[in-house]
């Protein structure tokens, strides 16, 4: 995991205040909630460092950027986001 990518994380706290909140909608839906750890960006470079890098630059805002995280969220835990009843 790369410094650069671990700083555009920690640069951007409201995005992840709200990728914590969607994290505890899906933890409170998902089956069996103690064998996954909770979602952390930090853990998904691989997935997320070009979404955080543009949103960095400004080529995307904050809204466009959590959409792209609820994606690796949502196959993170295998079920959609919104979560329906």
């Amino acid at each position: 995991m790369s410094e650069e990518f671990i700083e555009l994380v920690r640069k951007h706290v409201e995005l992840t205040q709200r990728t914590r909140q969607r994290d505890v909608v899906f933890r409170n839906r998902y089956q069996d909630v103690s064998i996954k750890m909770p979602f952390q960006a930090a853990q998904h470079p691989d997935k997320l460092q070009p979404t955080y890098q543009r949103l960095d630059s400004g080529e995307i805002d904050q809204d466009d950027a959590l959409d792209e995280i609820t994606s690796v969220m949502e196959r993170y835990y295998g079920m959609p986001y919104p979560l329906d009843d």
